[in-house]
């Protein structure tokens, strides 16, 4: 009959050697044999242990798969809650420069709307002032005329009653 250790177990089984040793420890499994500090188990004792946790690292295997899904499946919830509450303030966002962007247009229409009144008013004004101007310069050479005219008349009479005058000496 051969003999196994825990080592040999564990290599066997695809565990490492201290689940194989608390295994042993857990169903309290003596060993047959012992020489110095290694202990050797049976042949049917070893065969069934190798089968015990080759079914329960199945099991782990399978219970691991399972945490790491629920894990996986967590994780990406979260995310999916995350990405989903960026997105609906990044909308809120968007809307809100949406609105700000409009306001702005629509002040600057305004500003275009009272910059073309005030050149509208600005040149009626110019219009009116070179209008006085030149009604202005009209009567100022109209005056003139006149009184050049008025001159012209008073020195013709000047010069008539200087003629009449001479010849009558009055």
């Amino acid at each position: 009959m051969k003999r196994y250790t825990q080592k040999q177990i564990a290599e066997a089984s695809g565990t490492y050697k201290t689940a194989v040793y608390r295994y042993m420890k857990r169903y309290s499994i003596e060993p047959v044999s012992k020489q110095g500090n290694t202990l050797y188990y049976s042949e049917n004792t070893a065969m069934k242990v190798i089968k015990e946790l080759k079914a329960e690292t199945c099991n782990d295997t399978t219970d691991t798969t399972k945490n790491t899904k629920k894990a996986t499946n967590s994780a990406d919830n979260e995310l999916v809650t995350m990405l989903k509450e960026q997105l609906k303030y990044e909308r809120q966002n968007n809307e809100r420069l949406h609105n700000e962007l409009e306001q702005a247009h629509k002040l600057i229409d305004q500003q275009q709307q009272l910059n073309l009144t005030t050149a509208h008013l600005l040149e009626n004004h110019q219009k009116e002032a070179s209008q006085e101007h030149s009604n202005v310069q009209k009567n100022t050479q109209t005056e003139n005329d006149t009184e050049k005219t008025n001159e012209n008349s008073s020195e013709n009479k000047k010069q008539t009653k200087s003629f009449w005058s001479r010849i009558f000496k009055s």
